[in-house]
């Protein structure tokens, strides 16, 4: 071949070969662009970083607890009449004892008054029974040993001891007599206690359901009184939760009326009973006593309770809505989310103590932004917030 067409050739080799290159670079940047096209987006999560703390199980009441008085008593009507006079008023605080509510007691005041004429009467009558029985003994005595001398008759003597027979039977009917009316008169008595309502202890009248002037007939309520120095709370726990709760427990209150304030106390009943009154939420009650000597939490309000029914003073805590079923949490390591299974402890809402699976100073992923956590594993996370450990109160 001439040189001069040699010499031509190699400008159209070298344009060839740098088209190929080009065509290899641009295919190489579109199959990148398409990695990074179908690649999955980083998952945007919150994590908080699991720590050593204070770490503690609790039992949560199904439903509010309520604040009662430890002695509460609603007084009710045992006889039948007319309010004759309200000693006590609500609010009224009264001592053990003290008249509350006077039932018309006139016919009864009445009665008695005859009963005890009839018992002085019967015990005349019977002292003079003791008297004649007595007399007719002696006389009888006295025939007796006369008749022993041949001085009487046998038909005298005979009616001496016929006429202290009959003194003498006379005293027992007597006696019957008298006993008779001083029953009647307790009775009266009685009638007459339960015509005046008293006060069973110290305390204060909460309610009052009638006024002076009203018939009422037993059974009727009158008055409502409780010892307001010394109230509880009393919440119902799940059957389902009862069974972790035991007598000495710390127990914490809080209440709507007073909120941010936390209340300690300790569970001093468990009843021995489940509630089966709603078939889908059998529950036991609690009682826990309430320190209250300034009446400032009042009877009837609500309170949320809950029982610290096993606790450690240290112990490797996260979140307890960063758990999925328990056993499984996410976790950042080297920008990436990574699952893992946990051997889970003491429990509570708020957080959860870990006993295997998860370190100190890890990141532990929140799962409330998650929709699905299967999916989000092996892929890069963007951190975008980091949560502090809650507190449970």
């Amino acid at each position: 071949m001439p040189p001069a067409a040699a010499g031509a050739r190699l400008p159209i080799m070298t344009r060839w070969l740098t088209a190929l290159v080009l065509i290899a670079l641009l295919a190489a940047g579109a199959y990148g662009v398409k990695i990074r096209w179908l690649a999955p987006k980083p998952v945007p999560v919150r994590i908080t970083v699991a720590v050593m703390a204070p770490v503690e199980e609790t039992v949560t009441a199904s439903s509010v607890g309520t604040v009662k008085p430890v002695r509460e008593v609603v007084c009710s009507a045992e006889v039948t009449g007319k309010i004759l006079r309200i000693h006590a008023r609500e609010g009224d605080r009264v001592r053990a004892g003290a008249q509350t509510i006077e039932i018309d007691h006139a016919d009864t005041d009445a009665r008695r008054a005859a009963a005890q004429a009839d018992i002085a009467v019967a015990r005349a009558e019977l002292a003079r029974a003791r008297v004649a029985s007595r007399n007719a003994e002696e006389e009888y005595s006295l025939i007796e040993h006369q008749r022993r001398e041949s001085v009487i008759s046998e038909q005298e003597r005979l009616r001496a001891k016929a006429a202290r027979d009959a003194a003498t039977e006379a005293i027992p009917v007597a006696e019957a007599r008298v006993a008779q009316l001083e029953a009647m008169l307790r009775t009266l008595d009685v009638a007459l206690a339960r015509a005046t309502i008293t006060a069973p202890f110290d305390g204060t009248v909460t309610q009052l359901w009638v006024e002076e002037g009203e018939s009422v007939t037993p059974g009727a309520r009158l008055c409502e009184v409780m010892d307001l120095s010394r109230n509880h709370v009393r919440a119902p726990i799940d059957e389902v939760d009862i069974g972790k709760v035991r007598l000495g427990q710390p127990v914490r209150l809080q209440f709507e009326a007073f909120p941010g304030e936390t209340i300690s106390s300790t569970v001093t009943l468990i009843t021995p009973l489940i509630t089966t009154a709603i078939e889908k939420n059998r529950t036991a009650e609690i009682e826990a006593p309430l320190d209250d000597p300034g009446g400032r939490y009042k009877v009837g309000m609500s309170t949320d309770v809950t029982v610290v029914t096993a606790s450690k003073p240290t112990g490797l805590a996260i979140p307890t809505k960063s758990i999925r079923d328990r056993t499984t949490v996410l976790v950042v390591v080297d920008g990436r989310i990574v699952s893992r299974r946990i051997q889970a402890g003491l429990a509570n809402w708020a957080t959860t103590e870990i006993l295997e699976g998860v370190t100190a100073g890890e990141q532990v992923v929140s799962l409330l932004d998650l929709e699905e956590a299967e999916e989000v594993e092996g892929r890069e996370a963007v951190i975008t917030g980091t949560e502090t450990m809650p507190e449970a109160k």
